[in-house]
């Protein structure tokens, strides 16, 4: 599945959703793939694709990088922005996700105790 991403992403499509908490798989595959040297951007395009946020905070950090190119998949983000620019993205990504994950904890005790 490739993620194409329209001119104007919407901030809703780079906030992440209680749907983004189900692809724990997907973060998964791209972290092991950060921790082998072997591994390169091929082995972490699927699993970014996975995310669709991801993917579209990709496509966004790179249109804003270099916004006379055409970027419109993940796997020309990720070679437009390489390593750091990657793992900046994926870093604000697994914050927000771990926000979202403690806010909808607490929605869901207060309703339970409501």
């Amino acid at each position: 599945m490739r993620t194409v991403v329209s001119a104007g992403e919407s901030d809703e499509s780079l906030t992440p959703t209680r749907d983004d908490l189900a692809h724990l798989p997907a973060l998964h595959a791209i972290l092991s793939a950060l921790n082998d040297h072997a591994a390169g951007v091929g082995q972490l395009v699927e699993p970014c694709e996975e995310l669709p946020v991801l993917g579209a905070r990709l496509i966004a950090a790179a249109r804003r990088q270099a916004p006379t190119r055409a970027v419109d998949t993940v796997a020309r983000a990720m070679t437009l922005l390489g390593n750091r620019g990657f793992e900046a993205v994926l870093l604000q990504y697994l914050e927000d996700l771990t926000i979202l994950k403690a806010d909808l904890d607490e929605a869901d005790a207060l309703r339970r105790a409501g």
